[in-house]
């Protein structure tokens, strides 16, 4: 990661080979091959949600929103800044926050089907 001002920042291991990676105002979205795909070819990939401002990891976890049998085709930011998955099957999916926070101030996070086309 780099700052504000173009100096390099943080070097982190990804969980896996990368895919894509996606930006927009203080926010980095990553996404990685968890493992190989499964025999009707549905890619396992894994993301991770940063604040790149901070450095600091808002959500992570599996992309569990493909459709049997697809890929990962497109991946973005909306003007709420929300992250949004497009799969080969076009089904459009976006991250969403479940209930309220911990006492930790930690969100639980799922993937939401949005608009199917």
């Amino acid at each position: 990661m780099f700052s504000p001002g173009g100096n390099q920042n943080k070097i982190v291991w990804l969980k896996g080979e990368p895919v894509t990676m996606v930006g927009r105002g203080e926010l980095l979205a990553v996404f990685y091959h968890e493992s190989s795909p499964l025999p009707d070819k549905t890619q396992q990939l894994g993301y991770t949600l940063w604040d790149a401002a901070n450095f600091r990891v808002i959500s992570r976890g599996s992309v569990s929103c493909l459709s049997k049998g697809s890929s990962l085709s497109w991946v973005g930011f909306n003007n709420d800044l929300s992250l949004m998955v497009m799969d080969s099957d076009g089904m459009l999916s976006m991250l969403i926050t479940t209930g309220e926070a911990s006492s930790d101030g930690t969100y639980t996070w799922e993937w939401a089907p949005f608009l199917d086309t």
